[in-house]
């Protein structure tokens, strides 16, 4: 599984200038002709033998130099997520809804949980003996070292920076039942995974005990806090009895957390909603991992962001779809230990801080639009027979959307991974390209076609390390570093710097088996979420935004079926989309 470790590349460090001619070519179709001259002249100051920038490019090749660094990068972007003090439901955590295969199609809740729970420590097992298969992208194999820390980890709230605990060798799973917590043991004395029956009868006795008295005062609710309020009151909550801190150990350091939920949702867009950043008295979203699963038994899986991407979570989730199945009940065992029941002791202040904590996180929730889109016209073989880049025709689609909902195109953020080089994450392409607006202008299918060309090697060039933005953050968090009591650097105060770090349209993709449903709340107040999964013969779609922009979003969701069907228009060129 690690032995090709040594052999990835690291991540290269662009050319200063590179970046700057590209910050300026990239920004240039979303600014006026006055702010992209005003940016150059700014650009020429920065770049000059007197300008900061040659400076930090220097303290930047040096840094990569250390012996200790194998990538640049690494450190900052860790930062990036651990120092940031906002709540993290809708800021920073990530929402996946599976699909179930066929053989657990009809299972029920706690049917469900426990054959999930095996699934999970099956899939440990294999990492922990390192056998898992090495991932490979366009036949270049990829950095296997987030897997090290998907199961088992906790993102533990700190004051100024939070850190990262993980126990890779977990024996139990965490539930969450009507604001009641249990640890329950899945390993035996010698390591093995317990006999599916008993797991059962734990998980019945679990819902059953949970349903007879509901705690609606949960810990779990402080989890959804601004990171130093919940720092503060984790250790308020530890002061008051050191058995509140051996709960915490025993959440932090489950392989993941089960919450069943007993709640039933009719419609795709609030089962989302609900699954990404819903009753706070039953979620830890400190968790790398927590699957909540519904009383009629949907899996949605949600994840906390700051220790592992979507590429990687991907490989667990196919895991899940193929090998998770129905187990035979016996009624031939021994009655099992009960699991333990974590009962934190509160006072009076924590438990004003937790109905604080519900109030706020209701409200974040109620701050969240959340539309789902369904398109069953055509999916990925039909793009691929008009021989054109699948991701390409969406997102050229989602700038035609934009056009036709806010009459200009915004600066859209595409993830894309990197993870061919070691230790590596992402970089952000900018799908908005002259070609693209060309096209937008003028709807034909060459215009099409050099637009999709344009954004591959865009893509291309992001992903083998050539793109903009983490070279730029880079840049910024060296100036922090070891510069800050100079002049701010002038590239950071340009309007082509300010617009393309401006992320209006937050935009991603990943693998589809396993999935229904994957996304996440916008990026910024006033801007929309979108991610998309693309199946051969359909595409599903998350958007998101803040209430205020309700009326704009369910606008744009209209606008971006329609576009989707007028581009495939175009490439038929006979008005059939199939």
């Amino acid at each position: 599984m690690y032995d090709n470790q040594k052999n990835l590349p690291w991540l290269p460090l662009p050319s200063l200038n590179d970046t700057c001619n590209k910050l300026l070519k990239w920004s240039k179709p979303l600014i006026s002709d006055e702010d992209y001259n005003a940016s150059l002249e700014s650009m020429n100051e920065f770049l000059s033998p007197k300008g900061i920038g040659p400076v930090l490019e220097n303290y930047l090749i040096s840094w990569n130099e250390q012996e200790n660094i194998s990538n640049w990068l690494e450190s900052f972007w860790n930062d990036s997520y651990l120092k940031n003090r906002l709540p993290i439901p809708t800021n920073s955590n990530v929402t996946n809804v599976l699909e179930k295969n066929e053989s657990i199609q009809n299972l029920t809740q706690s049917e469900l949980a426990s054959s999930l729970t095996i699934t999970l420590f099956q899939y440990n097992k294999i990492i922990n003996d390192e056998n898992l298969p090495i991932d490979y992208q366009g036949g270049k194999p990829l950095c296997m070292s987030q897997y090290k820390t998907m199961l088992g980890s906790t993102r533990i709230p700190a004051s100024d920076k939070d850190y990262l605990i993980t126990n890779s060798n977990s024996k139990h799973i965490a539930f969450i039942i009507e604001g009641h917590y249990y640890a329950m043991d899945i390993l035996d004395d010698e390591g093995e995974i317990k006999d599916y029956s008993t797991i059962l009868k734990n998980v019945e006795w679990m819902i059953n005990n949970s349903n007879k008295n509901i705690d609606d005062n949960s810990i779990g609710n402080l989890t959804s806090l601004n990171r130093d309020q919940w720092a503060k009151l984790r250790n308020n909550l530890i002061e008051i009895s050191p058995m509140n801190e051996e709960y915490f150990n025993l959440i932090e350091s489950a392989l993941a957390i089960i919450v069943l939920n007993q709640n039933e949702y009719s419609k795709s867009d609030t089962f989302f909603k609900n699954m990404l950043c819903g009753d706070s008295n039953n979620r830890w979203h400190d968790k790398s991992i927590q699957f909540i699963i519904t009383k009629d038994a949907h899996i949605g899986l949600n994840y906390e962001h700051s220790g592992i991407d979507g590429t990687t979570l991907g490989n667990l989730e196919k895991f899940i779809f193929t090998e998770t199945k129905s187990h035979k009940y016996s009624n031939d065992i021994i009655e099992p230990e009960l699991p333990d029941e974590l009962i934190f002791k509160k006072d009076k202040y924590i438990i004003s801080e937790i109905e604080k904590a519900k109030l706020g996180s209701r409200s974040a929730f109620d701050q969240l639009n959340i539309e789902v889109l369904f398109f069953n016209n055509f999916g990925k073989q039909f793009m691929k027979n008009n021989k054109i880049s699948p991701d390409s025709f969406i997102q050229i689609a989602i700038q035609l959307a934009q056009h036709k909902t806010f009459d200009k195109v915004f600066n859209v953020y595409e993830a894309v991974s990197t993870k061919q080089f070691l230790h590596g994450r992402t970089e952000t392409m900018r799908p908005v390209t002259y070609e693209s607006i060309r096209f937008i202008n003028d709807k034909t299918k060459e215009n099409l076609f050099i637009a999709s060309k344009k954004h591959i090697e865009r893509i291309m060039e992001c992903k083998n390390g050539y793109g903009i933005d983490r070279h730029l953050f880079g840049l910024n968090k060296i100036y922090e570093k070891y510069r800050s009591d100079e002049k701010f650097p002038v590239v950071f105060t340009t309007a082509s710097y300010k617009t393309l770090s401006y992320n209006n349209f937050s935009t991603s993709t990943s693998s589809s088996t396993g999935l229904i449903l994957a996304g996440y709340g916008p990026a910024v107040d006033d801007g929309y979420g979108l991610r998309y999964l693309i199946y051969n013969e359909k595409l599903h779609f998350v958007l998101s935004s803040n209430f205020e922009n309700k009326y704009n979003l369910m606008q744009l969701k209209d606008n971006l079926e329609d576009s989707l069907d007028e581009i495939a228009s175009i490439l038929k060129g006979d008005g059939l989309c199939r």
